[in-house]
C-alpha cells in the first residue's frame, strides 16, 4: 500500500507533496477512506527523496520503460538494493523495504543513493533541495 505525505492544519489534513496531491485528487469529495498514520521523521528529506524520484520518473528517455509510477518505484528499489531476500518454493524472492517504515539510520543512506543516481543521470536536484528546505 502506498504512503502519502499529509500535513495537519487547523482545517484538517492536506496533501504534503505533489505525489499526495495527485493521489488525493483521485478520491471523490465526501468519500470515506481509512488511513494509517505515523509521524515522519524528517519531512524535508522525504520531500527531497520523492521529488527526486518523481523527476527521474518524468524524465525517462523515450520509449518510456516504466509508464506507471509504481513499476518505476519498484524497479528503483530493486536496482538500489532496497530489499531483503526471503526463501520461497521457487527460490529467493525480494521483499521490498517500506520507505515509510525506515528510521533515519536507514533512510538517510537511501536518500543519498537516490541523489547520487539522479546526479549520474544528469537530473537537476538543486531546485528540489531548495523547495524541500523551504
Amino acid at each position: 500500500m502506498p504512503h502519502f505525505l499529509q500535513l495537519r492544519t487547523r482545517a484538517g489534513f492536506i496533501p504534503g507533496d505533489e505525489l499526495a496531491q495527485d493521489e488525493f485528487a483521485k478520491i471523490k469529495v465526501g468519500a470515506t477512506i481509512l488511513t494509517d498514520y505515523r509521524k515522519v521523521k524528517n519531512p524535508q528529506q522525504r520531500k527531497l527523496m520523492y521529488g527526486t524520484l518523481r523527476r527521474m520518473f518524468e524524465n525517462q528517455r523515450h520509449p518510456v520503460r516504466y509508464p506507471v509510477w509504481e513499476g518505476f518505484y519498484v524497479a528503483i528499489k530493486i536496482a538500489l538494493g532496497w530489499f531483503d531476500e526471503m526463501p520461497s518454493k521457487k527460490g529467493l524472492v525480494p521483499v521490498l523495504w517500506s520507505v515509510a517504515d525506515m528510521d533515519d539510520a536507514k533512510f538517510v543512506p537511501c536518500l543519498e543513493q537516490v541523489l547520487a543516481l539522479a546526479e549520474r543521470l544528469s537530473i537537476p536536484t538543486e531546485d528540489l533541495r531548495v523547495e524541500a528546505n523551504a
